[in-house]
């Protein structure tokens, strides 16, 4: 995975010196932004998808002790990593903004193995942050349709694949271009289907129906997803919904691999995973 890293600090100097020592250390990364100070840095936060956020306390308009708050109190930014980089040291300041959340500090100067030694730290430590709002996407989408609990499961406590799943896919394009599959057990598309058309007979389904109401759910997921994930500003165009069935060694495979979460929805089996394409040269 590239990372997407944001660096906050007044100083040009520190910002070109912490560049130089990203590009050194090995690091996979996508795109590096920067800001003079906390104001400017929510900005970029709220209309750009960060990994990683690396910030000095001392700063003009809004310092990085607020700007940890900040990012702390709103439940799309808490989960992003921030690693304080700063020449301050005091135990009780760093207690507290572990508290709020941040994972790591490193001390003014720095060497490029100090920032590897961080990132590699922080990340290997963090859920995928587009896996965490996929989940959260589908968790308030399922219980606000069609008024069902979600529970979220480690993919290898589930039951060996027997049968085909149904797999519904969009795909999305704008700021970032990507995609989201979801895999459905049988009966349990059957089931949403009948809660999200509110009818009490399975029976009354055709099967356009239940294909046509999953795809109503991953679109609606979809655009909570995109707006988790990279702000309410970004326009993206989706592609139609497909739902096809779903091989057992296709589905064995998928469940094997590195960006799946997997649920359990009123005992029945759910699979989500989302990608984001590397972009066109």
């Amino acid at each position: 995975m590239a990372y997407n890293i944001l660096i906050v600090d007044d100083s040009t100097v520190v910002k070109a010196v912490m560049v130089n020592a990203l590009g050194q250390s090995g690091i996979p990364i996508h795109e590096i932004f920067d800001a003079a100070n906390g104001q400017d840095a929510l900005k970029i936060l709220d209309s750009s998808p960060i990994d990683l956020v690396f910030a000095d306390i001392n700063m003009p308009v809004m310092g990085g002790v607020e700007l940890v708050e900040r990012m702390h109190a709103d439940e799309r930014l808490k989960g992003i990593p921030v690693i304080i980089i700063s020449t301050e040291g005091s135990a009780t300041r760093m207690e507290y903004l572990r508290e709020k959340g941040v994972r790591a500090y490193v001390r003014k100067p720095f060497t490029a193995e100090q920032i590897h030694a961080a990132v590699r730290t922080v990340m290997d430590s963090m859920p995928n942050r587009l896996e965490d709002n996929l989940a959260h996407a589908l968790e308030s989408v399922i219980k606000t349709m069609a008024s069902l609990p979600v529970e979220t499961v480690d993919p290898r406590d589930l039951p060996e694949m027997e049968a085909p799943l149904l797999h519904a896919h969009i795909g999305f394009a704008g700021k970032e271009s990507g995609e989201i599959g979801l895999l459905f057990d049988p009966d349990l598309a059957t089931l949403l289907a009948a809660r999200i058309l509110g009818l009490e007979d399975k029976g009354q389904l055709l099967d356009d129906m239940i294909e046509d109401a999953i795809k109503e759910l991953l679109n609606v997921a979809c655009g909570q997803f995109l707006t988790m994930s990279f702000g309410e500003t970004p326009v993206f165009s989706l592609t139609v919904p497909h739902v096809f069935p779903l091989g057992v060694p296709a589905c064995r495979a998928l469940l094997k691999g590195p960006r799946v979460r997997a649920f359990l929805v009123n005992g029945y089996t759910l699979l989500g995973h989302t990608r984001i394409k590397p972009a066109s040269p």
